[in-house]
């Protein structure tokens, strides 16, 4: 089964990273530098995972965020809270099954939250 992934970072390098560990996984990638990008695959795209930046240009990540909440295809979508601000930590806090990452993430943390999202699926 392909599963499929949405990375939502400003930082090109990271979401290289990303994609070389997400896709042996069997995820297809969807890719987002900034807020509106963002915005613009979720309306299309039931991604199984996000991976979301909270800092982000143009529209920021609580926006982002806040229509993953509230968007009925997105329901089961489990979101990683990405960010080098622990200050967001309260943020994911408050989302049912949402998880924070501080960053610099190491792989296997994008390994694990990958993991969950297919165990998701398969339940």
């Amino acid at each position: 089964m392909q599963y499929l992934a949405l990375i939502v970072e400003d930082d090109n390098a990271l979401r290289l990273i990303y994609r070389q560990i997400l896709e042996p996984m069997q995820f297809q990638v969807l890719e987002a530098s900034n807020g509106p990008e963002a915005l613009n695959l979720l309306q299309s795209n039931t991604p199984h995972i996000v991976f979301l930046d909270m800092l982000l240009p143009y529209i920021n990540g609580q926006t982002i965020l806040d229509y993953l909440q509230t968007a009925p295809h997105l329901k089961n979508t489990l979101v990683i809270i990405t960010t080098a601000h622990k200050q967001f930590q309260e943020v994911a806090r408050n989302i049912p099954d949402a998880q924070f990452i501080l960053k610099p993430i190491q792989p296997a943390e994008v390994r694990e939250a990958a993991r969950r999202a297919i165990a998701r699926v398969r339940a």
